[in-house]
């Protein structure tokens, strides 16, 4: 990965070299993106966030497969071009003077949280698993 250091001419910015760490001194995670066809739906009507809606696994041959209830979708994997940075945004304030109209600066900071780079997708509709008893 090539590093650089400049200014971007448009606006006078400075911009910083991609450290590759975030701010736990850790080096930025990697995450993928799952992509399926349709909507995902609670049976009951609850919001289906934060739970967990089905088992993902991968084939010997490494195509990823995932299982919802009684239903299984095959997939591919596919590279995002560009990347995406997952941003954590931080505000800090800073009092300068103590003049009520010129007492306070605002700064904004982002952190790299983590990059997907890569992309889970389920384009084919889901087939019923049929177990003989």
């Amino acid at each position: 990965m090539t590093r650089k250091t400049g200014t971007n001419e448009a606006n006078n910015t400075l911009w910083r070299p991609y450290r590759g760490l975030n701010d736990d001194s850790h080096f930025v995670k990697e995450w993928a993106i799952i992509e399926v066809q349709g909507e995902l739906e609670s049976s009951t009507g609850d919001s289906i966030g934060g739970k967990l809606i089905g088992h993902l696994i991968f084939s010997s041959k490494g195509r990823p497969i995932l299982v919802i209830g009684y239903h299984i979708l095959y997939g591919k994997i596919v590279e995002n071009n560009p990347p995406l940075a997952i941003l954590k945004r931080s505000r800090s304030s800073q009092v300068l003077s103590s003049n009520p109209a010129y007492n306070e600066t605002v700064s904004t900071d982002f952190s790299i949280l983590a990059l997907v780079k890569k992309r889970i997708t389920f384009k084919t509709r889901p087939k019923p698993i049929i177990s003989v008893c």
